[in-house]
C-alpha cells in the first residue's frame, strides 16, 4: 500500500486497507462461527485452514513476478485543469505573471509521452499498466 500511492494519498490508502481487511475478518468470523455451530468446531478449523491456504495460493500465482518500483509507461496527449504547482514534474511551463511559484489552476495541454518512473495511483496515474508501455 504504501509504495502504490503518494503522500498525499497515503493515508486514504491504508484506511481503504484496513476496512477491507477488518470487513473480510468480519466475513470470515461469521462464517466460521456458523459452520462451527452446525458442524464440529474442528471442521470449521479445517475449512478455514484450507480457504487460508487456497488465499495464499492465488496470491502466489496472482501477485507479479516482477514488481518493479519504476515502470515504463505511456500517458496519451490531452487537455485539462486543475489547481497545481510547478513543483510536479507533469506540470512544468512558464508564466508571464507573478503566480509562477503559488499554486493556481488554468487550462494546459500534456502532449502524448512514454517515460519511466516510481510508479503510484494518483490524478495522472489512475490505473496500474499491465505491461511496459501500456497507456495509463
Amino acid at each position: 500500500v504504501q509504495r502504490s500511492a503518494g503522500d498525499g494519498d497515503r493515508s486514504a490508502f491504508f484506511a481503504a486497507n484496513f476496512a477491507l481487511s477488518h470487513g473480510g475478518w468480519l466475513f470470515a468470523y461469521g462464517i466460521v462461527g456458523w459452520l462451527g455451530s452446525l458442524a464440529d468446531l474442528s471442521v470449521a478449523f479445517l475449512a478455514s485452514g484450507g480457504l487460508a491456504f487456497m488465499a495464499i495460493i492465488a496470491a502466489i500465482l496472482l501477485w507479479p513476478k516482477e514488481d518493479k518500483l519504476a515502470i515504463r509507461h505511456s500517458h496519451p496527449g490531452f487537455w485539462h485543469e486543475h489547481p497545481h504547482e510547478h513543483n510536479d514534474p507533469h506540470h512544468v511551463h512558464v508564466h508571464e505573471d507573478a503566480q509562477d511559484r503559488e499554486k493556481h489552476r488554468h487550462r494546459h495541454y500534456h502532449p502524448p509521452v512514454t517515460h519511466k518512473h516510481h510508479f503510484v495511483i494518483d490524478s495522472h496515474h489512475t490505473k496500474w499498466p499491465m505491461e511496459s508501455g501500456d497507456r495509463v
